[in-house]
């Protein structure tokens, strides 16, 4: 037997030992041993004996049920302490909840405060007779709220993105009533005091000689405005309106175009020009763009959006007014590259344009660039999609699908220029010489100062009539015309190749095609013009050079794939031809000449 002490014990290699617990009753070496004896020498004990035996068992039994006891009471013991240690991490969870959510709060009201844009009118000053006839501080701020709210409505509905502006006040408008003690509410006005960057209008109204004078302040700008005490309504309007001039300018300058105030208007953008913040500057020069625009100033119109884009480089709202301006001044090629630059402003898209206005506007820019680079299919869908009907009458009409354009052009209103000229090139292309009397009224009409849109109409609606002319053989007449269109014009110099070609001058018209080719060298039109004349000609090396390199720079035009497939027919090659054909009908379906020819094909190839 191993004791207490063995180096089995010490070295850990014995039976595991059983340590009892303080208590824990302990049996009598001498009486264990006795019993022991006894049992195996069969015989009864000695009485001295067995009562010392009896009186251990006795013993034995009061530690047992007090090491029970003991037992119970440390259970319990142990049962509250376990009970009261989770209430304690109880407790200290909650303490901590409950600081993490007032630090969250204190973050959320900090951020919201941070980026807070919102529009506060504190009650103004007002003589005590004002006061006692209901005109309080706090109504004269709510007239003034009531007005600067009615001016942001009057001035929604734009392309500009709300996140653009500088100063946004979003739909956080309201009058500020004064607190007493310390609130969430006072502690939430502390904190955009501190962090925020709301605006907060001021002001007193006062007594003169001759009336009332109204002040009003935004930050360091004051104005005030008299008059008798029956035109308070009307002070108010007027610092309402000086208070969002300063505030708000460019949509100030919204709300001066639509009341039909344009030098007002016009003088707002040119002092916001100035301003320190590039993205409003560039606002600034695409705003006097736009009213240069509709004023038929198509030139200066140019010249701001390039001064937006130097502003704020990839700016895409410029971009999209300038390919809308270029078109109009027929630079095509120009058109193009807008086009395309604008498709490459996401980042801008994404900051600059209002949400509901982006898929629109892309479509927009899509359909222009489709006229521009000859996929008239694309512009036809693109056309109706948008709901874009003038230029879907001139997608029509080039896409060779006639009925169309007839009904799109009737759809028009009865006197624009559009839908005249829309008439007249159907009836142009079917052969029909009332088409030279469609183009006529469509350029008279547009010819109407009221229009303003003589730049556009002289540019891109008069060649069609040279065209006329010279189709239906009056090339003098068609010369007069194309002669008072100007040179930096695609459309215009196209026309003076096809009028030459009518009076049969080759060389001269060889001359404008090659001009035209090189106003717009990644379009198509011109090509197939000077194709068209080649082949009339007999030069058929040179029509296929033309039709091969205008497919090239324009896959989807049906012009480049036909005029390519009446080289083939007239060498004979009708398989080639068929396909050709068959391959432009994909992108012009409505065309009847092009079904004729390849119908034609077909024959000859069967």
């Amino acid at each position: 037997m191993g004791g207490a002490g063995s180096f089995d014990d010490i070295l850990g290699d014995g039976p595991e030992a059983s340590p009892s617990e303080p208590g824990e009753p302990r049996e009598d070496p001498f009486a264990a041993a006795v019993a022991m004896n006894a049992a195996q020498q069969g015989g009864p004990l000695d009485p001295h004996t067995a009562a010392y035996v009896e009186e251990q068992t006795r013993l034995l039994r009061l530690q047992v049920k007090h090491y029970d006891e003991e037992r119970r009471l440390a259970i319990g013991a142990a049962k509250r302490k376990r009970f009261g240690d989770r209430l304690r991490n109880l407790l200290v969870v909650l303490v901590c909840l409950g600081v993490g959510v007032v630090t969250l709060g204190l973050a959320a009201m900090a951020w919201d405060a941070a980026h807070d844009h919102g529009l506060v009118v504190e009650a103004f000053s007002v003589p005590p007779d004002l006061a006692q006839r209901g005109l309080t501080g706090q109504v004269v701020a709510r007239q003034v709220l009531d007005r600067l709210t009615d001016l942001k409505m009057r001035t929604g509905g734009t392309m500009r993105a709300p996140g653009s502006y500088r100063n946004d006040w979003g739909d956080d408008l309201k009058v500020e009533i004064p607190q007493t003690g310390v609130s969430i509410g006072e502690l939430r006005g502390y904190l955009r005091d501190w962090l925020g960057h709301e605006t907060h209008i001021t002001g007193e109204v006062y007594r003169t000689a001759s009336g009332l004078t109204l002040t009003a302040r935004a930050g360091d700008r004051a104005s005030s405005f008299s008059g008798p005490d029956g035109d308070l309504d009307k002070l108010v309007q007027q610092a309402a309106e000086a208070t969002y001039a300063h505030t708000q300018p460019f949509r100030y300058s919204i709300y001066l175009l639509r009341a039909k105030r344009v030098a007002e208007e016009r003088a707002v953008l040119v002092a916001l020009t100035g301003d320190p913040d590039p993205g409003e500057r560039a606002w600034a020069h695409l705003g006097l763009g736009i009213a240069m625009g509709n004023e038929g100033d198509q030139a200066g119109c140019v010249a701001e959006d390039h001064a937006a884009l130097r502003e704020v480089p990839q700016f895409a709202p410029a971009l999209v007014n300038l390919l809308i301006c270029e078109m109009k001044l027929g630079h095509d090629q120009e058109v193009m590259q807008a086009a395309e630059r604008f498709l490459e402003a996401q980042k801008s898209i994404d900051r600059d344009i209002e949400p509901g206005r982006r898929r629109g506007t892309r479509a927009s820019a899509l359909l222009l660039k489709d006229l521009a680079d000859g996929d008239y299919a694309g512009a036809v869908v693109r056309g109706r999609a948008s709901g874009d009907d003038e230029n879907l009458v001139a997608a029509l009409a080039q896409d060779h699908d006639l009925e169309g354009a007839d009904r799109a052009a009737a759809a028009l209103e009865p006197d624009y220029f559009t839908r005249y000229a829309g008439l007249g090139q159907a009836a142009r292309e079917r052969g029909q010489p009332a088409a030279i009397a469609l183009l006529a009224k469509s350029v008279s009409l547009g010819a109407d100062p009221s229009c303003k849109c003589s730049v556009e109409i002289l540019r891109s609606y008069t060649p069609w009539l040279a065209i006329a002319e010279a189709r239906f053989g009056n090339p003098v007449a068609a010369k007069a015309v194309i002669a008072t269109t100007p040179l930096d014009c695609y459309l215009c110099v196209r026309a003076r190749g096809i009028v030459a070609t009518a009076r049969g001058g080759r060389r001269e018209a060889e001359r404008w095609f090659a001009q035209a080719i090189r106003q717009g060298p990644d379009l198509p039109q011109a090509l197939t013009d000077r194709g068209a004349a080649r082949l009339a000609w007999g030069d058929v090396a040179g029509a296929l050079a033309d039709a091969r390199r205008a497919n090239a720079v324009s896959p989807r035009n049906a012009d480049a794939l036909k005029l390519w497939g009446d080289v083939l027919a007239g060498q004979g090659q009708w398989q080639e031809a068929r396909a050709k054909y068959d391959a432009a009908l994909n992108f012009a379906p409505a065309w009847i000449a092009l079904r004729q020819a390849r119908a034609t094909a077909a024959r000859h190839q069967g």
